[in-house]
Order: structure tokens, then C-alpha cells, then sequence
């Protein structure tokens, strides 16, 4: 039976594939969100600014923000489709899932019925930059 798990934030996945948590596991894929890197001047096409008839209490503030939080959302269903397409070749039976918190919920809304049914456990931590032991480790220590 394998086991995949998935470890993720807004600008990188990694998915390592074993037939459990006891064993060392090989990586499978990695999606790595270009996007996400750009500078702020890169996600729009014009800063905001003041006009004369604002009135006071208005800033330029939430553009980018929701442009982030977009192609957060749009690296949701990127690597959601990867992983569907995956669980419809068989490819593995259980999936665990390792995100930042906010990424964690952009996947959960992106999956479907039938890919949320082969997920056993979710964290909710970012454990991007950490190796595929201390990963392993981490979710074997959930369990004990």
C-alpha cells in the first residue's frame, strides 16, 4: 500500500512517496509556484496611489494581498490537480498532508470528495524547508 505525503506552503510542494512513515521515503514530485517570487511592482500593473478625491481613511493598501492570496489559491489547485491525477492512476491509497496553515485550507477547497477521502492526516505546519527524515519523524512522532 502506498503512502504519499505532501509538504507545502504558497510557493513550494514536495511530495514523497513510501509504503509507510517507518521507512525512508523517495520524493516523487516538486512544484515549485515561479509566481510567488515576483517582486510586488510585478503583481500589478500600477501601484496604488492617492487621488484629490479621496477622503481620509482611505490607504492603497489590499491589492497586492488579494493578488498574492489568488496565486496562492491558483498553486492550490495546481498542485491539487497533480495530486488528483495521481490518485486516479492508483498511484498511492493514503495521502498526508503537510501545509503552512493558510496554504493547508486553499488545499482542502481545491480537493475533491474523492482525494479527500484518501487523506489520513492533515498538519497544519510549514515544513517546506525541512528533509524528507525530519518530516517523516515529525508525523511518526503524531502518532505516538
Amino acid at each position: 500500500m502506498t503512502h504519499w505525503v505532501l509538504v507545502a506552503n504558497r510557493e513550494r510542494a514536495r511530495v514523497f512517496a513510501g509504503p509507510g512513515l517507518q521507512v525512508p521515503m523517495t520524493l516523487v514530485e516538486e512544484i515549485v509556484d515561479a509566481a510567488a517570487r515576483l517582486r510586488e511592482q510585478d503583481w500589478q500593473s500600477d501601484r496604488m496611489g492617492s487621488r484629490g478625491d479621496e477622503g481620509p481613511g482611505t490607504h492603497g493598501y489590499g491589492v497586492r494581498d488579494t493578488a498574492v492570496r489568488h496565486g496562492a489559491e491558483d498553486f492550490a489547485r495546481r498542485v491539487v490537480g497533480v495530486l488528483e491525477g495521481a490518485r486516479q492512476a492508483g498511484a498511492f491509497q493514503h495521502l498526508s498532508l503537510v501545509a503552512a496553515p493558510e496554504f493547508l485550507g486553499m488545499l482542502r477547497k481545491a480537493m475533491s470528495q474523492a482525494l479527500e477521502r484518501c487523506v489520513i492526516e492533515s498538519v497544519s505546519k510549514d515544513l517546506t524547508h525541512q528533509t524528507e527524515a525530519e518530516v517523516r519523524a515529525h508525523l511518526a512522532n503524531l502518532k505516538a
